[in-house]
């Protein structure tokens, strides 16, 4: 007569699978998870992310209508003006005897040009 052996007792928190006769680990209970203020829980990762702001609550407002009256921004405007144009003037006046140069060669091309 063939012996059968006695399996041992699996430990707490397994169990015996029928179909392979082994000791496996006792499905967990998901535990609910609290996050703390202004975060939520995601429930494809089951982790804490930072709420997002509800756009309802901030509606987009009608700017279309609005006029640029404000003398700051025509300020603003003719400031950046100047110092652009002086910006210029100075790199012209730094730069006075290359362009100088440059214009002459540009001249003599010019001027080959229309003799033939």
């Amino acid at each position: 007569m063939p012996e059968t052996k006695v399996q041992a007792a699996c430990k707490a928190g397994y169990y015996r699978s029928p179909s392979t006769g082994r000791c496996r680990k006792q499905a967990a209970t998901k535990t609910v998870k609290t996050c703390p203020d202004g975060y939520e829980l995601n429930p494809a990762t089951n982790r804490c992310r930072k709420k997002r702001m509800d756009a309802s609550k901030y509606p987009v407002e009608d700017v279309t209508n609005e006029t640029y009256d404000n003398p700051q921004i025509f300020i603003a405007s003719i400031a950046l003006i100047s110092v652009g144009a002086l910006v210029l003037l100075y790199v012209i006046f730094q730069f006075r005897h290359e362009i100088a140069k440059l214009l002459r060669r540009a001249k003599l091309i010019v001027c080959r040009r229309r003799k033939f």
